[in-house]
């Protein structure tokens, strides 16, 4: 990440992946990416850009996709600003993103979209000191297709639903099965609230602590019948510690308020194992 004595990353990504859900897809491929942190508006924005190619190729469209084999070039940007005061257990500043990606257009491949994602976090101490912070995030994303056969691929639409552990492009959403939240075949379009009320047990020298938290999100077929009032609830408890060499290590007993999809019964409680902050 400081490449030539400068505050600049370079790396590149060689991979052979396959998944297997419903659905059976293979995907292999190659990216370079190229981050930097900038000097304005502020030191505390960076830049970072992605140029990839992949070979998707649907063994099994599990009756949602369509099989067969497509190619996708893309780029994509992430410019973002980062404020915290502290990676493990931030209780001041903010943390925005702005993902931009574009598949097609003039780029090569028959796979075509754009996609958008917007992550906002926000961190409030309470009390004034460092043991007890309130988090806030919120997260907005899109993917519109581009012309009348853009074959959107499983790995770029949106689920959400449990922690999303084990799972590629999944929001999690504590209280509910693992992309139980939206259709089943994924949705071009997802928001998601969050909030933490979070109290530090320990700092040093191993970080643990516990938390409340409360949200709300969910997903749609398209972006035009988005609504921001339809969003799937739910409310907790939980505790996180950090592990070495694991890293964050979490535990979340959840309750599901609303009915992942109609004629189907809310889920009650549900206890989640994860690995990150927990939004």
């Amino acid at each position: 990440p400081w490449m030539f004595d400068t505050p600049t990353l370079f790396g590149v990504n060689l991979f052979d992946q396959r998944q297997i859900f419903y659905y059976d897809l293979r995907l292999t491929g190659a990216s370079v990416r190229v981050g930097r942190r900038f000097r304005w508006p502020d030191y505390l924005f960076r830049g970072d850009w992605t140029l990839r190619f992949q070979r998707n190729d649907v063994i099994s469209g599990g009756s949602y996709y369509l099989e067969g084999t497509t190619t996708q070039v893309d780029i994509s940007q992430v410019i973002s600003r980062n404020s915290t005061d502290s990676p493990i257990f931030p209780t001041r500043g903010s943390n925005f993103s702005l993902l931009t990606e574009l598949s097609g257009g003039f780029l090569p491949g028959n796979v075509k979209f754009s996609k958008h994602i917007f992550n906002a976090d926000w961190y409030v101490p309470i009390l004034g000191g460092n043991r007890i912070a309130l988090a806030l995030s919120s997260t907005l994303g899109f993917v519109f297709g581009i012309g009348d056969n853009p074959r959107i691929q499983p790995t770029d639409v949106f689920f959400m639903g449990g922690t999303g552990l084990g799972y590629f492009n999944t929001t999690p959403l504590r209280g509910y099965e693992d992309r139980g939240v939206g259709p089943a075949s994924g949705g071009l379009a997802m928001l998601k609230h969050s909030a933490e009320l979070r109290f530090a047990l320990s700092i040093n020298p191993i970080p643990i602590y516990a938390l409340f938290f409360a949200e709300a999100g969910n997903v749609w077929k398209e972006p035009k019948v988005t609504d921001p009032m339809d969003l799937r609830r739910s409310a907790g408890v939980g505790v996180r510690l950090l592990i070495n060499p694991i890293g964050m290590v979490g535990f979340d007993y959840g309750y599901g308020f609303d009915a992942p999809a109609p004629g189907t019964p809310p889920p009650g409680w549900r206890f989640h194992f994860q690995f990150g902050k927990g939004f």
